[in-house]
């Protein structure tokens, strides 16, 4: 059998350390998953920070990332949200307990708390480890609550998803062969051509991975809205619209984009909310 792929992301040297250890602990017999038997081929891999996360993501293809929340620049949660067709299970290890329904949300197998036990990562490696044994190929989605007592109970459920939904604050850009971090508060708007979603700031456009429908999800409604099906916008740099026939949206720099007719309606809610727009 191949190794299994695990990349640890934490941006402190003393924990990235402990990690080594416990992980070569797992690997050598210190807990099993129960399909296998026998010690565990690993083929693990660091990370200090979360820009290097997602070079190492997209250049090693781990099947399992044991991934840091609070990370300077860069979250785990932006990590994870540049990923919006993922193929990894992830195991988030934080000192802050305040994320774990955010965890839920991205559809994390456990939260771990530091300074946690060594079993308890096994624990966690184990459950991570059955998951990409037994799944089949292909993307990895957010799971559906499983089934809750009473409908009452998912509805408290599904609205404290809703309240503390995990918006993309950042997102990942090709520049050569290194990998930029974009406020998304510093992008005009979202154009997908022939198959490729650019984004465009006040002086540069970059090609990004995630298509315009990974984007409409993970962006906050409050501030991007989806225009056409080739374009997202800021609506902060939206300078006028036309709501006619061939309705046409014009940003604060000039450009100007169509709106479709579907999204028509979309524009009208906007001056409903906001007569001032």
């Amino acid at each position: 059998m191949s190794p299994f792929r695990i990349l640890v992301v934490d941006d402190e040297e003393l924990a990235r350390e402990r990690l080594r250890v416990l992980l070569a602990k797992y690997a050598d017999g210190a807990a099993h998953i129960p399909s296998l038997s026998g010690a565990l081929s690993l083929d693990v891999d660091f990370a200090c920070d979360g820009i290097e996360a997602i070079e190492k993501i997209r250049q090693c293809e781990p099947q399992v990332v044991v991934l840091d929340i609070q990370m300077p620049e860069v979250s785990g949660f932006d990590v994870l949200l540049q990923f919006p067709e993922r193929r990894f299970e992830v195991v988030f290890q934080t000192a802050f307990s305040e994320f774990a329904l955010k965890a839920f949300d991205v559809a994390a197998v456990d939260y771990l708390l530091k300074p946690f036990p060594p079993e308890r990562l096994y624990q966690a490696l184990n459950r991570a480890l059955s998951r990409v044994v037994s799944a089949p190929q292909g993307p990895l989605t957010a799971p559906t609550p499983t089934a809750p007592e009473s409908l009452s109970a998912e509805r408290t459920l599904v609205e404290a998803l809703r309240s503390q939904r995990v918006h993309l604050e950042n997102i990942a850009v090709r520049a050569g062969t290194r990998v930029r971090m974009v406020p998304v508060s510093e992008v005009h708007y979202f154009l997908s051509e022939d198959h490729v979603t650019t984004l465009f700031t006040e002086e540069f456009s970059f090609a990004c991975d995630p298509s315009l429908s990974a984007l409409e999800e993970r962006l906050d409604p409050h501030l991007f809205l989806r225009i056409h099906r080739n374009a997202i916008v800021n609506l902060r740099e939206v300078a006028s619209f036309t709501l006619e026939s061939n309705a046409t949206l014009t940003l604060k720099s000039g450009v100007t984009l169509k709106v479709s007719r579907e999204r028509k309606k979309d524009l009208r809610a906007l001056l409903d909310e906001d007569p001032s727009f």
